[in-house]
């Protein structure tokens, strides 16, 4: 089994993830211990989401749902990139953090041809912006804009409201 190529040390925990995922990909039984470690890591972070506004706490759920969705059908059919896309940017915004390009295509389960296409479709619908790093021209961040933002918290409002 051969390393993937790799140009520059991984400096975030996107480049690590992305890292980690090629190199799982080289084996079956690799690939399922590393999606089962990260979906447990992933599970931590979002535990603690009991003190979130109600919005917050709708985003949160949804993202885990997703995930554990994707855990049971073990197929494409379901995705919805923009949309995963759109919640990892709103809680993004919650934690006043911005995000790469690499880390919502992780975000989303798509490769990043396919994420950089939805990425460019939400931009022409005023729904995100993208600038360089400051810190690494290499890296382009997303953030998701304030109308994008308004419309998330209105889907989890009326979400809350129907249950």
């Amino acid at each position: 089994m051969n390393p993937p190529p790799h140009s520059a040390p991984a400096d975030t925990v996107e480049d690590k993830l992305i890292a980690l995922r090629e190199i799982a990909q080289q084996s079956p039984q690799l690939h399922d211990r590393v999606s089962e470690a990260l979906s447990a890591a992933l599970g931590d972070v979002l535990s603690g989401d009991r003190e979130l506004p109600g919005p917050a706490r709708y985003i949160r759920a949804t993202m885990k749902a997703r995930l554990v969705r994707g855990q049971v059908f073990e197929t494409e059919l379901f995705r919805d990139p923009a949309w995963d896309m759109l919640l990892d940017l709103y809680d993004a915004h919650l934690q006043k953090r911005v995000t790469s390009v690499s880390s919502l295509c992780i975000a989303a389960q798509v490769p990043a041809t396919t994420g950089l296409r939805y990425i460019a479709a939400m931009e022409k619908e005023a729904l995100v912006t993208r600038r360089r790093d400051a810190i690494d021209q290499r890296r382009v961040l997303i953030e998701a804009t304030p109308i994008a933002i308004e419309g998330v918290e209105k889907v989890a409002r009326r979400f809350a409201q129907s249950i």
